[in-house]
């Protein structure tokens, strides 16, 4: 489930957020976890399918000074083709030193991404313990 602050958008925390939770729906400690999230404000992981049941009957929670709107998690909320403009920086451990060359890396990642660059070290071979590149984010 996901929380998305509705009202004048005061600075809430998550222990606010799930003192909300407990308090309108009766729900204890350990029945769920509160994350913070975007483009969401937070993240509520449920620990049953009973208890996302149950907070999925209110879409609407009041707390002391700001009201919450809930809906369910999507992984294609807010997808799109745009490039998001990040990069990713990823390590490969324990790369054998007759596969460490781009082309062994770029079969192991397959259509996964493109390799922007690799890190100087990993391709002067100057650390042979850890493969370093650069991914520009989806």
């Amino acid at each position: 489930m996901v929380a998305t602050i509705t009202s004048s958008r005061p600075p809430i925390t998550a222990d606010e957020v799930a003192d909300a939770l407990f308090n309108n729906l009766e729900l204890q400690p350990g029945d769920f976890s509160i994350h913070l999230h975007h483009p969401e404000d937070f993240l509520i992981v449920c620990a049953s399918q009973a208890i996302k049941d149950r907070i999925y009957g209110d879409h609407h929670i009041e707390g002391p000074s700001f009201s919450l709107s809930l809906r369910p998690w999507s992984k294609l909320a807010h997808t799109g083709y745009d490039s998001l403009g990040h990069r990713v920086e990823l390590e490969l451990c324990g790369v054998p030193a007759q596969a460490w060359n781009l082309s062994t890396i770029e079969r192991i990642l397959g259509d996964s991404c493109w390799v922007e660059r690799l890190h100087p070290e990993t391709r002067s071979r100057t650390d042979l313990a850890t493969f370093r590149l650069s991914l520009p984010h989806p």
